[in-house]
């Protein structure tokens, strides 16, 4: 018990499971539902770019359930280099991926 403890006691975020690609973002105004600030590795690119959320989220159906990929689709703009949102509204997926 004390070994368990201690390993949870002293693990980083990503050890314990969160994302860290996820931050949520806080507007100055107050907004009816939560905005995500999103991190995504471009292989093509070798970069990351970052995209924030839209209020309304597309689906959500992937999530609730206890067992599987968590998928969530959202309404994304992509955030230029000053964190400021730019060009055309996107689609971006969202589901955790098995290793093995």
């Amino acid at each position: 018990m004390v070994d368990f403890v201690l390993r949870m006691s002293f693990a980083t975020e990503e050890q314990l499971g969160w994302d860290t690609t996820i931050t949520l973002y806080q507007p100055s105004v107050s907004c009816e539902e939560l905005q995500w600030d999103i991190t995504v590795r471009d292989d093509v690119k070798q970069k990351f770019r970052k995209f924030r959320t839209q209020p309304k989220i597309i689906s959500n159906i992937g999530a609730d359930a206890l067992r599987g990929r968590g998928t969530r689709v959202w309404k994304v703009r992509e955030l230029n280099d000053n964190g400021e949102e730019e060009g055309d509204l996107c689609v971006l997926k969202d589901s955790w991926v098995d290793f093995d």
